[in-house]
């Protein structure tokens, strides 16, 4: 490890404190709960940015690889503990969000339109459609009507009827 950046190192993990096992970032936080530096003039061409997140950075500085995508096993944005700290994929790191349960979905993704009732009551009356419907399709119109109802897009429909959408949601 270069001199620098063994300095670098220990002033950035002199700015934390121990929590448990984590050693949280005492410094400036992005909106997302990350910390936050200027990047250093000798370390911009590495990282491209002026800013970045410390996190990357001490990941950087402790094992010479730029990571693309940090997982925190910790699920704690500031937490610059290298044995919380994991390179992955972005779909790794979604998995993962989605995993534990902190990837909006459904009715708290804040676009969602519909709610859990709403798609029960969809494929609840989809059903009806096709129980009282002898052809081998569900009757002509029934996915315009429903988005009318539900002010959504007939893709919409479409994709709560296929299983594309709210896929999650038990039936």
């Amino acid at each position: 490890m270069h001199e620098r950046h063994s300095v670098l190192l220990r002033k950035l993990l002199s700015r934390t404190v121990f929590d448990g096992t984590c050693r949280i970032w005492q410094g400036a936080l992005n909106s997302d709960g990350y910390g936050n530096m200027s990047i250093p003039v000798w370390l911009r061409e590495e990282f491209g940015h002026k800013y970045g997140k410390v996190h990357r950075v001490v990941f950087f500085l402790s094992t010479g690889v730029i990571a693309k995508e940090l997982m925190h096993t910790c699920d704690r944005p500031p937490c610059l503990e290298m044995a919380h700290l994991v390179n992955g994929t972005h779909k790794e790191n979604m998995h993962d969000s989605m995993d534990k349960g902190r990837f909006p979905r459904g009715s708290t993704n804040g676009t969602s339109r519909l709610t859990e009732a709403d798609v029960q009551e969809i494929r609840q009356a989809l059903a009806e459609a096709r129980a009282s419907w002898s052809g081998k399709y569900l009757p002509r119109g029934i996915f315009p009507a429903l988005a009318r109802r539900y002010n959504v897009s007939v893709y919409c429909i479409r994709s709560v009827h296929v299983g594309e959408a709210w896929r999650w949601l038990a039936p």
